[in-house]
């Protein structure tokens, strides 16, 4: 994974940034490019494990809902007879003191349960090699944010785009988000996958589609992230309870935009927003002052993501966390055609 580049104010600085930064963007595409043609002419060793991998990246540094995706993925493979693990590089090192997974990982455990094993590590063909050794049952592999993890061999690359703003502004690092020009990136998807719909009007997104499937030959599929529950101290309720409800927002994510318009699309009135950056937690004792602060400006609960609540040991109260997932709401069945043609088909559970 690559980094967030700082982000320009919007107007003519930002515009004078991508400017001056324009030299390096060039010089960083040139090398993406060279690297990702070694690889194309079989000039750089692609390293393969005995079982299918499943890939899901994207071409943005930043949040595009991978790990929702993740969750989808093992969950249809599961009911399809496979038995799968999943590969991660595992960013920003264990959640937790005593755990072996980031916090993505433990979001995974959370939905998934302990059953679909986890290995991390920056490489991950040694991490596929450990999982299979220490789990010989599993018979595919999905690994985790690895499109521009090309010394791994894969069977299929679902390429995630955010709907709201697939090319990241279309600029590449560091004067824009995209981590490789998007043109044969996409030549090398096996799937396409547009994420985060419910930010999109339809016309826009019905445009949107027609765009991304005019460059690439893979089947293009749309999904939305869907609210499941919201965690209390009471206990488990529906996202309908944030309806109306007065929050302050603390969250550690790749696009923390993203998940302010989603709770306010839920209804919820957001007073605050503490954002830190990607895999951050905050120090002990700072989440339980920021609670009080949140409740005494007229709060009513303080949000988290289930990927910074995953962070702490115990959550102060007021705290509440929002679990999600992902929906496919079309192209649904050629992104399982594509799947399970890369799998070797359905086995009876």
């Amino acid at each position: 994974m690559v980094p967030d580049p700082p982000r320009a104010p919007p107007g003519r600085p930002g515009a004078v940034c991508r400017l001056l930064l324009g030299p390096l963007a060039l010089g960083y595409a040139g090398v993406v490019s060279l690297r990702n043609r070694l690889y194309d002419w079989g000039l750089v060793r692609v390293r393969r494990l005995p079982v299918p991998v499943l890939c899901v990246g994207n071409l943005v540094a930043g949040g595009t809902g991978k790990t929702p995706l993740v969750a989808w993925l093992v969950r249809g493979l599961l009911g399809r007879g496979r038995r799968p693990g999943i590969l991660a590089r595992g960013y920003g090192g264990p959640a937790r003191p005593g755990e072996a997974l980031n916090d993505e990982g433990l979001v995974l455990r959370h939905q998934l349960g302990e059953a679909v094993p986890q290995r991390q590590h920056a490489d991950r063909y040694r991490a596929g090699r450990e999982l299979l050794a220490l789990h010989p049952d599993v018979d595919v592999l999905v690994l985790d944010d690895g499109f521009q993890h090309r010394r791994l061999a894969r069977d299929l690359d679902l390429v995630l785009l955010d709907a709201a703003d697939p090319f990241g502004g279309g600029h590449v690092l560091p004067a824009g988000r995209l981590r490789e020009p998007p043109g044969r990136a996409l030549a090398r998807a096996g799937a396409v996958l547009l994420t985060r719909a419910e930010r999109v009007p339809a016309a826009a997104l019905k445009a949107r589609v027609g765009e991304i499937a005019g460059r690439t030959p893979a089947p293009v599929a749309v999904a939305r992230t869907r609210a499941v529950s919201v965690q209390t101290p009471e206990g488990p309720a529906g996202p309908e309870i944030l309806i109306g409800t007065p929050l302050h927002l603390c969250s550690g994510l790749g696009d923390p935009r993203a998940f302010e318009d989603f709770v306010r699309g839920l209804g919820a009135r957001v007073l605050g927003h503490e954002r830190l950056a990607d895999h951050a937690a905050p120090r002990p004792g700072a989440l339980a002052a920021l609670a009080e602060r949140a409740l005494a400006a007229g709060a009513r609960a303080l949000l988290l993501t289930r990927k910074d609540a995953v962070k702490q040991a115990a959550l102060p109260p007021g705290t509440w966390v929002l679990d999600v997932e992902t929906e496919i709401v079309a192209g649904e069945a050629a992104l399982w055609t594509a799947i399970e043609r890369a799998v070797g088909g359905v086995r009876a559970p």
